[in-house]
Order: C-alpha cells, then structure tokens, then sequence
C-alpha cells in the first residue's frame, strides 16, 4: 500500500491555466540532434537580439543575420549556460524561418573575443545542427573580422568540411557586403555602424575567401596582435569576375 507521502510526490504536477500559460511563454521546446531540448526564454530574454531576419537576397533567399555584439559578458557566471539556450533559440529561429536555401551574415564588430564561444563549444553544437540547416546555408558571410575569427574557423577545420568552408566569405566593411546582399532590411547595431567608420577602404573590393586570408594570417601570427581588432587586409580579394586580386598584408 502506497502512503500518502509518496503517492503526493510522485504524482504529475497539476498547474492552473495561467501557470501552464507563463511556462509556456518562458519556456520552449526545441528539436536539436532528434531530442526535444527546454529553451529557457526567460534567461535568454536580454540577448535575443543576437539573431534576426534581415530580409531576402537578389535569389529569394532568406537572409539570417548573426551579430555577436549582442552575446553576453564572458564574465557573467551563467554564460556558458545562456550560449547553450541561446543556441537552442537560434535553430527554433531557422526552423520557423528558413525552409530553403539561405545566407548568414555575421556580424563581428563591435563583439570581444572573451565573449565569444570556444572552439569545442562550437563543435559540439555543430554537430547538433541539422543536416539541412548545413547544406541550405548557401553562403556564410563575416563582416569586420579579426584576427581572432580567422585564427577561429582555422581551428575549426578538423570538423568543419571542406564544402562548408567554400561557403565562408569575409568582408571588411558594410559598402562591400551591400555588394553581396542587400542591406536596407539589415539592423546593424550601433556598434557595428562605430567600427565600419574605422575600417579604411582602401581595399576597393573588401572581400576575400579563407583560404585566401591564411597567408596573411600567418604572417600576423609571428608578432604580438590584438585579437579583436579588425584585419582590414588580406593576401587577396575576390571581384565579381572571381579572378584573384592580390593585395598587400
């Protein structure tokens, strides 16, 4: 026979309406790696502005926009906790917005290293991703990258595939990534807007592939750097005829 005490803490617990209400608008349930995982909103709430929709290219296709001055403090003590839900925020966005193919652009200005995610972090998450997710994404644009990014997707190549890094474009400032995507439905923060009016524009084209850039990350690499200030530079860029331009390091 089965006492009171037990019975009463192993029973479903029962919420009125307006509880069962407020868990659902605090709560949300996401399909990551074929499980249902809980997106807690209420602790992501200050940094959702992190992902949103800036509209459609040229071809229809959706365009994501990243920008990673809107991550947390990396001092902040729940911050590895708030990148996983906002992790689990970000595929609920694609999910309910991208149903072909789409562009993501990142936007880095503005953003400090230490804010950032690591390396093994990103690993794990992208192997959660969808497979779709992955071969729908048609190009991955970075706006105003660091040393600090590129010496990133570098230590990225062990897990990352070759035709997803064929993806990756950098651009060094707004006028070359109007170039590639249309900008007007584009919120750009601030202070994104504060370091695009830094970046020189002597590089005409502004743009450039990864493998492209390595010459010149490596040449960086021997001698002290500030990892979040931006390479306005690369060994070359790509015009829209896609010959190699080379340019100075």
């Amino acid at each position: 026979m089965v006492d009171d005490d037990a019975k009463s803490t192993d029973s479903i617990p029962e919420y009125t309406y307006a509880e069962e209400s407020n868990r659902e608008q605090t709560r949300r349930g996401v399909e990551v790696d074929g499980k249902i995982e809980t997106c807690n909103l209420v602790l992501i709430e200050p940094y959702k502005r992190v992902m949103s929709h800036g509209g459609y290219d040229k071809k229809g296709r959706a365009i994501m926009v990243f920008a990673a001055c809107h991550l947390p403090d990396g001092h902040h003590p729940d911050h590895e906790e708030i990148l996983d839900h906002l992790f689990l925020w970000i595929m609920h966005q694609l999910d309910g917005l991208v149903t072909d193919d789409y562009v993501l652009v990142y936007l880095h200005g503005g953003a400090l290293s230490k804010n950032l995610p690591g390396v093994l972090w990103m690993k794990r998450c992208y192997g959660q991703i969808e497979r779709r997710f992955k071969k729908d994404l048609k190009q991955l644009i970075i706006l105003h990258p660091t040393f600090w990014v590129k010496m990133t997707v570098n230590m990225t190549r062990p897990f990352i595939s070759h035709k997803f890094y064929e993806k990756i474009v950098f651009v060094n400032h707004i006028d070359a990534l109007r170039e590639l995507v249309p900008g007007d439905r584009i919120e750009f923060p601030e202070l994104v807007l504060e370091v695009d009016k830094k970046v020189p524009r002597s590089d005409v084209t502004g743009r450039y592939k990864v493998d492209e850039s390595e010459a010149g990350l490596l040449a960086t690499s021997k001698s002290a750097v500030n990892l979040d200030a931006p390479m306005t530079s690369a060994t070359a860029v790509v015009p829209d005829d896609g010959a190699a331009v080379t340019q100075s390091v």
